[in-house]
Parts: C-alpha cells; sequence; structure tokens
C-alpha cells in the first residue's frame, strides 16, 4: 500500500509551547484593564502524518506520542479522542465561568446541561452507547448531575437493561443498555461528563478555537476572568503564566 506525506498516521507530534495571553480569549463587557497579564501555558501538538513523523526525527525538540496511549479501548479513534477534548474545553470553561462569577459576586445562572457519553468499555461490557452520544434520559428520567444517575443505576438488577434516549449525530434515538456490577456497584460500563453553559451578568464572550482543546486552561480563564470582574489587578504588572484544571467544587485540579 502506498502511503502519502499527508496521510494520519496513529501518533501525536509535539513541536514545542508557549504561553497565550488570556485576555485575548477572554471578555468580561465594562471589563477592568491590567497592567499585567495572565497567561496560559500550552503544548502545540499536531496530528501525526508521514512528513511530520518523518521531521520528528530530524528536529530535537519535537516529540512522537502514540496516539493509542490517548486511547481507553482498541475500538476508538481519533474523533474520540478530539470529542473528549472538545467536551473538555467547554467543561473547563463553563466552570471557570461559574467560579469567577461566583467568588466575584455576580450572577451566574446555569442555561445549559448536556450529559454526553466520554468513555466506554466493549471488551468488557456490551453496550449500545457511543462515545459522544447525548443522554436525553434513562427509562424516561432526566438528571443533572453524574451522582443523580449512578444513584438510579443503582435501583436497577444486574443483568436488567435500561432504554437510553440520546442525541447522536444531531439525530434522536432509542438504544439499550444492560446493567453490570463492578466492586458492588452497579454499572452501565460507560463514564459520563458534564458540559454547563452560564448566563452571566455582566456579559463575558470565551472565544477559544478548537485546536486549544482540553481541560488545562481552566485555572488560568477563572483568574483571568474573575480579574476582569473586579476593581483589584490581581496581576500587580507582572506577567504570570500557569496550567492547571478548575475542577466542580472549585478546587485546582492537574495538567488534563
Amino acid at each position: 500500500m502506498l502511503v502519502k506525506c499527508g496521510d494520519p498516521l496513529n501518533y501525536y507530534i509535539v513541536i514545542g509551547g508557549g504561553i497565550s495571553d488570556a485576555s485575548s480569549r477572554i471578555n468580561v463587557e465594562g471589563q477592568k484593564k491590567s497592567k499585567g497579564s495572565f497567561n496560559i501555558s500550552y503544548v502545540s501538538q499536531v496530528d501525526g502524518n508521514l512528513l511530520f513523523y518523518g521531521l520528528s526525527y530530524i528536529i530535537p525538540t519535537w516529540e512522537r506520542e502514540d496516539a493509542n496511549l490517548y486511547k481507553y479501548n482498541n475500538e476508538e479513534n481519533l474523533e474520540d479522542i478530539q470529542f473528549r477534548s472538545d467536551i473538555d474545553l467547554i467543561t473547563a470553561n463553563g466552570t471557570a465561568t461559574y467560579w469567577a462569577y461566583t467568588l466575584a459576586g455576580k450572577d451566574v445562572k446555569e442555561i445549559s446541561s448536556k450529559l454526553y457519553v466520554i468513555v466506554t468499555d466493549p471488551e468488557n461490557y456490551e453496550t449500545e452507547l457511543k462515545v459522544g452520544d447525548e443522554i436525553k434520559s434513562i427509562d424516561g428520567n432526566t438528571f443533572q448531575s453524574v451522582t443523580e444517575y449512578v444513584e438510579y443505576i443503582q435501583t436497577k438488577e444486574v443483568g436488567e437493561t435500561v432504554k437510553v434516549e440520546v442525541t447522536r449525530k444531531k439525530k434522536n434515538q432509542t438504544v439499550t443498555a444492560p446493567v453490570y456490577e463492578l466492586d458492588n456497584k452497579k454499572i452501565l460500563g460507560i463514564a459520563l461528563q458534564y458540559a454547563r453553559e452560564y448566563e452571566t451578568d455582566p456579559k463575558v464572550n470565551v472565544k477559544f478555537k478548537r485546536n486549544e482543546s482540553g481541560p488545562s486552561g481552566g485555572l488560568i480563564t477563572t483568574l483571568e476572568m474573575y480579574n476582569q470582574l473586579t476593581k483589584k489587578d490581581l496581576t500587580k504588572g507582572y506577567t504570570i503564566a500557569g496550567t492547571g484544571t478548575i475542577e466542580e467544587d472549585g478546587s485546582i485540579g492537574q495538567i488534563g
């Protein structure tokens, strides 16, 4: 088989990194100007092809990462990996907005909450659910948190089948999923994640490019947004760079 230079390979190529001023991505209406800046530390990564793969052996600072390291099972593809990164960014921006406005004493209200399947385990658990499915209801029940979902699954019997209404590629459909048991807990053999969006006063515009996906900008996004909302300039004229997630409880998490 002939492979062309632009054909995708099962690799990512890390080509370097740097910092990016968060104020260029976040704009709060009537924002306060800072003398310094909050910057997101990042690593640049491109989808591997024959050309980039070859150059990674020539350019000392370029590194190869096997895409399988990002997969949870052998049936996943690069689209599944990208979907998780996209949801991570939406979740990070939503969580950052909630905490920045809450801590600044400003109005913030949840207007959208979507529950997605982010991982399946077909090698151990049969299911018709797929990565990317938005779960609308299970047996007609809706949930406001992953905890509520888990509590509902505990009411089912092992081997019982639940009906799951999902939106898949913009189409609504009903699929089934058997109930399993792991460590004395009932499960469907999937992992879920909420993506929440908020309405705020003052309004905020958060714009990241799709290739800036992932959760690791959450901490700096929160700080930048909070800094624009308050009178005190937290930067004190310094150029500040950092990375790390902002968790649902407001704590700072690890690098995504």
